[in-house]
């Protein structure tokens, strides 16, 4: 029988084990299935024996990451009867070591989640930036609670950078939802919208958040030629880069332009380009854009390379 894995990352004491206590007390999401938890570290929060019999669980601490191989993951596997798989994260241990890895054949991974303490995140991405960004990386959904005084826009537009499928969920001290709310970023304006070279990584957000909003809408976008679709005629990737989690961590913000023509471009240079947007489905249902170009234009190299969210 094949486990679901939920894997929750984050720092500690920044709310991991609750969460994973919580979701194990709700009878909705066990539906009276057993739990096998796997922890990597010990936090104020214990999983305590009335717990852990209230929710038909059982728990293992491992010291290390490390620790969790396949050959591990097949030895739990017989060890213990379970129906799923919770692993509580070192938030000082790289979440990538474990994707990397890979799970054991039985297990399957489910919902990775990122749980992080707004009321310490800004001081975590000035010393701890690295480690912030891989938890952020990884994740399907990041949890940001205790939020009431953190800039929500500015979290949202660097996490998104990151990662732009990542779902956020702000919650407040008193356990309130919080949403980040701001005017429209971009206005369009009679089916067209201008992009400023600056503004790339703005609209990158805001297209995937707002993918609809940008079908067939006109658009002027100053990008980077980045590569050429090989298999495709007059394909090509373009966009910009933004630093994500530190000087050594660049990652492209990239979109399928059709219509090139390769053999006038030169890749790394920078250039206008207008045409009409179409948002498309992948083959896994998230929103893609495929830019149709009508018009490219070569422009000076920019004054900075890479592009922020601010």
């Amino acid at each position: 029988m094949i486990k679901p894995v939920y894997v929750v990352s984050g720092f500690l004491d920044g709310g991991k084990t609750s969460f994973i206590k919580e979701t194990l007390s709700d009878p909705d999401f066990t539906g009276g299935s057993s739990t096998l938890i796997i922890a990597f570290e010990e936090g104020d929060e214990p999983f305590d024996k009335e717990f852990l019999q209230k929710t038909s669980s059982q728990v293992v601490y491992l010291d290390r990451m490390a620790d969790l191989t396949k050959e591990k993951m097949a030895e739990l596997d017989k060890t213990y009867e379970f129906d799923r798989v919770f692993l509580e994260l070192n938030g000082l241990e790289r979440d990538g070591d474990l994707y990397d890895r890979g799970f054991y054949k039985n297990w399957e991974l489910a919902e990775s989640l990122a749980i992080l303490d707004g009321s310490v995140l800004n001081n975590q991405l000035t010393n701890m930036r690295t480690f912030v960004f891989d938890h952020i990386r990884y994740a399907d959904v990041a949890i940001i609670n205790r939020c009431d005084d953190l800039d929500k826009v500015y979290i949202r537009n660097n996490f998104k950078g990151a990662n732009p499928r990542l779902q956020l969920i702000f919650e407040t001290k008193a356990h309130e939802v919080s949403t980040v709310s701001e005017g429209d970023l971009f206005t369009i304006q009679n089916g067209e919208v201008d992009i400023a070279a600056n503004d790339y990584g703005l609209w990158y957000i805001d297209w995937t958040e707002n993918p609809m909003k940008y079908d067939q809408v006109k658009a002027t976008l100053r990008m980077v030629y980045f590569h050429s679709i090989p298999e495709e005629k007059n394909a090509v990737i373009m966009g910009r880069r933004v630093m994500t989690c530190c000087a050594n961590d660049i990652q492209p913000l990239a979109i399928t332009v059709l219509g090139a023509d390769r053999d006038k471009m030169t890749i790394g240079d920078l250039y206008e380009v207008h045409g009409k947007i179409r948002i498309v489905p992948d083959s896994q249902n998230y929103a893609n854009v495929i830019f149709y170009a009508d018009r490219i234009t070569h422009l000076e190299k920019p004054e900075d390379d890479l592009v922020y969210f601010n």
